[in-house]
C-alpha cells in the first residue's frame, strides 16, 4: 500500500512537472509569435523610411532609394500618415508584457520612432510650417560626399541627383508653406545665407573625389543652379516674414505632455517634471555660486563689496562666472588646436579606463578640421559621422576652426583655451556621444541602431560628465569651473524649455529669463533659437541623467561589493539608445546574463 502510494505521488509529481514544462513551452511559443510580430513591424517601418523619408534613409545608409527622391507634396504626406497610422494601430494591439525582454525594448523604440514621425507629419505639420524641412537635402549632399566608404562613382551620382532635385523641392516649399512662425522663417533664412556663402565647398569636395573635367563642370553647373534656387527661396521667405499674422512656434502644454508621456514614454511622472527642473536649477546655482564665491570676493574692491552686501552677507551671482573666468586665458597656438584635441581624447580615454569608470573607446578617433560649411554652426565640436557606417573603422571628430586670416583674438581665446578644449572633449567625444556610438553591442537590433532617443543620449552625456567630475577627471580649478557652469546653464535652459513650450514664457520673456540668470545675450539668443524649435532638447539632459543615476544607485545597493561602475556603464551602453521606459527591464536581463555577448564591436547598418 505504501509502495503504491509512493508510486502515485511520483506519478503525480511527474505529471505536475510535465504540465509546467508544457505551460512554459507554450508561453515561450507565444513569446516567439509575438516577438515575430515586432520583427515584422520593424521591417515594415524600415520599408516606410526607405520609401517615404528619403533624406533619413540616405543618412542612415539604407541604400535602396538613393535614386528615387519623392516630391514633397500633399500626396506624399497623406501616404506617410496612412502608413504611420497603420503601424501605430498594429503596435496598439500588442501588449508589451506579451514580449520577451529585449523585444520589449524594440517595441518601445519602434513606438517612439513612429510616434515622432507621426507628430512631425500630422500634428506639427512640417509640410506646412517648417521652412527648414525643405533644406534637408543640402545637408544630405554633404553627408553623401563625405561617406568615403562608398565607391567614388556612387558618391558623385547620389550627390548630383540630390543637387538636381533641390530646385523642385524648394518650389514645393513655396507652394506648401502656410503661415510658418517668425522664428522658423528667420532660422531658415540664416541657413540659406550660410549655404550660399559656402556653396563652393560642394565643388571642393567633388574635386577631392574626382579630377575629371566633365565631373567638375557638372558640379559647377549644379552648384550655380542650386544657388539660384536658394536665393529665390530666401526672397520668398523674406516676403513671408513681412506678414504680421505668423504662427506661434510653441507647441503648448497638451502637446508637450503628449510628447513626454506618449512618444518619449519617460518613466518619471510628468506631473513632477516642473518641480524636478526647478529643484535641479536651485542646486546647480547653489553649487556654482558656492565654488566661485571666494574668488569673486577676493577680486572685488571695498566699494563693490559694500554695494553687494545685504544683511551682512556679500551676494554672489551666477553671472560672476565671467569675472572668475577672466583668469583663464591660456590658449594653444592656432596650428596646435587639432593636436590639443587629439591629446585630450587620448588622455580622457586612458583616465576612464585606468580608473575603471567607462569602457575604452573601440572606435579609433581621427581629429580633423571641419569643412567650411560647418564654420558658422553654434558648436565648436561636431562629431561626424555619429555612427560608424559600412566598413569604416574610425570616427571623424570635426573641429570647427576660426578663419586664420581673419582671426578675432578675443573670440579665439574664449573658444579655444585649454580648459574649454578639455570640456569639449568630455562633452562631445568622451564620455559623450562618440562613446555611445562606438561601444554599442555588436548584435544590437536594427531598431536600437535607428533610435536617437534624446533622453538616453543627452541624459547619458550629462550623467557621464557628472560621474567624471565626481571621480576627479576635472582636477584643475578651471576644469571645475567649466563643469559647474555647464551644469548651471543646462539647468537654466531646461526650465526655459519647459516654460517656453508650455506657453508660460514667449520668446522675448524667455530671452530675458536667460539673461537675468546671468548668461550673456549673444550665447542666450543663439541657444534659445536652437532650443525653441526642439522641444525637450534641454529637459532631456536633466531627466535622462537622473534616471541613469537612479539605476546606478539601485544596482549599487543590490550588488554591493560586487558592483563596479565600468560593468554598469558597459551594460547601459550595450542596450543601445532605447527609450528610458525600456532601460530598467533590459538592464535586469543584462545583469541576469552576467555578461553581454560580443560587446565593443563596431555597430554597422
Amino acid at each position: 500500500m505504501k509502495k503504491t502510494l509512493n508510486t502515485f505521488l511520483l506519478l503525480g509529481t511527474f505529471l505536475f512537472i510535465t504540465n509546467i514544462s508544457f505551460a512554459l513551452t507554450a508561453r515561450e511559443e507565444n513569446l516567439l509569435i509575438n516577438d515575430d510580430q515586432i520583427f515584422s513591424l520593424a521591417n515594415k517601418y524600415t520599408s516606410i523610411v526607405n520609401a517615404l523619408f528619403d533624406e533619413e534613409s540616405t543618412r542612415l545608409g539604407l541604400d535602396v532609394h538613393y535614386n528615387d527622391i519623392p516630391k514633397r507634396d500633399m500626396q506624399n504626406e497623406v501616404t506617410k500618415i496612412k502608413a504611420l497610422n497603420s503601424l501605430r494601430a498594429s503596435l496598439d494591439n500588442i501588449k508589451p508584457s506579451s514580449l520577451s525582454t529585449y523585444v520589449q525594448a524594440d517595441y518601445y523604440t519602434l513606438r517612439e520612432l513612429v510616434g515622432l514621425k507621426y507628430y512631425n507629419t500630422e500634428i506639427r505639420k512640417q509640410y506646412e510650417t517648417d521652412p527648414m524641412w525643405y533644406l534637408e537635402s543640402i545637408d544630405v549632399v554633404y553627408e553623401i560626399l563625405l561617406k568615403d566608404f562608398l565607391p567614388d562613382h556612387k558618391r558623385l551620382d547620389y550627390a548630383f541627383k540630390r543637387l538636381d532635385a533641390i530646385p523642385s523641392i524648394l518650389e514645393d516649399a513655396e507652394e506648401n508653406l502656410k503661415n510658418p512662425s517668425n522664428l522658423s522663417l528667420k532660422t531658415a533664412i540664416e541657413k540659406i545665407n550660410l549655404e550660399v556663402a559656402n556653396m563652393q565647398s560642394i565643388t571642393t569636395l567633388v574635386q577631392r573625389i574626382s579630377n575629371d573635367k566633365t565631373t567638375k563642370k557638372q558640379a559647377n553647373q549644379l552648384v550655380k543652379t542650386v544657388t539660384t534656387a536658394l536665393n529665390k527661396y530666401k526672397a520668398f521667405l523674406q516676403k513671408q516674414l513681412e506678414g504680421k499674422d505668423n504662427q506661434d512656434f510653441r507647441i503648448g502644454s497638451n502637446n508637450y505632455e503628449y510628447l513626454y508621456q506618449e512618444v518619449y514614454m519617460v518613466p518619471s511622472k510628468y506631473a513632477k517634471l516642473e518641480s524636478t527642473l526647478f529643484r535641479n536649477l536651485e542646486q546647480a546655482q547653489k553649487d556654482l555660486t558656492k565654488w566661485i564665491a571666494p574668488k569673486v570676493i577676493s577680486s572685488l574692491t571695498d566699494e563693490e563689496k559694500e554695494e553687494r552686501t545685504n544683511d551682512g552677507k556679500i551676494n554672489i551671482y551666477p553671472k560672476d562666472y565671467y569675472l572668475v573666468y577672466k583668469e583663464y586665458k591660456d590658449t594653444p597656438e592656432y596650428d596646435k588646436i587639432l593636436k590639443t584635441y587629439s591629446q585630450e581624447v587620448k588622455d580622457a580615454d586612458e583616465f576612464f579606463v585606468t580608473n575603471k569608470l567607462f569602457p575604452t573607446l573601440s572606435l579609433p578617433l581621427v581629429i580633423t578640421a571641419a569643412p567650411p560649411i560647418l564654420r558658422a554652426m553654434p558648436f565648436k565640436v561636431k562629431v561626424f559621422p555619429p555612427v560608424p557606417l559600412s566598413d569604416k573603422v574610425s570616427g571623424d571628430i570635426l573641429i570647427i576652426l576660426p578663419k586664420k586670416l581673419n582671426l578675432n583674438k578675443a573670440e579665439y581665446t574664449a573658444d579655444y583655451n585649454y580648459g574649454k578644449i578639455k570640456f569639449n572633449t568630455a562633452e562631445y567625444i568622451t564620455p559623450g556621444q562618440t562613446l555611445i556610438y562606438s561601444v554599442e553591442h555588436a548584435n544590437l537590433s536594427l531598431l536600437c541602431k535607428l533610435s536617437d532617443d534624446i533622453f538616453y543620449i543627452n541624459g547619458w552625456i550629462k550623467y557621464a560628465i557628472d560621474t567624471a567630475y565626481k571621480n576627479n577627471f576635472f582636477s584643475k580649478q578651471e576644469d571645475k569651473l567649466n563643469y559647474l557652469w555647464f551644469n548651471y546653464k543646462k539647468a537654466v535652459y531646461a526650465v526655459v524649455d519647459y516654460q517656453l513650450q508650455t506657453k508660460v514664457l514667449d520668446f522675448d520673456t524667455a530671452l530675458e529669463y536667460i539673461k537675468n540668470a546671468g548668461i550673456e545675450e549673444k550665447e542666450a539668443e543663439s541657444y534659445l533659437n536652437y532650443l525653441a524649435l526642439r522641444p525637450f532638447e534641454a529637459v532631456s539632459y536633466i531627466v535622462g541623467a537622473e534616471e541613469f543615476e537612479r539605476l546606478r544607485n539601485k544596482y549599487q545597493k543590490k550588488y554591493k561589493n560586487e558592483f563596479t561602475l565600468v560593468d554598469f556603464h558597459t551594460k547601459v551602453l550595450s542596450v543601445g539608445r532605447i527609450p528610458l521606459i525600456a532601460l530598467e527591464k533590459t538592464l535586469e536581463k543584462a545583469y541576469a546574463k552576467k555578461e553581454v555577448d560580443s560587446l565593443f564591436n563596431l555597430t554597422y547598418f
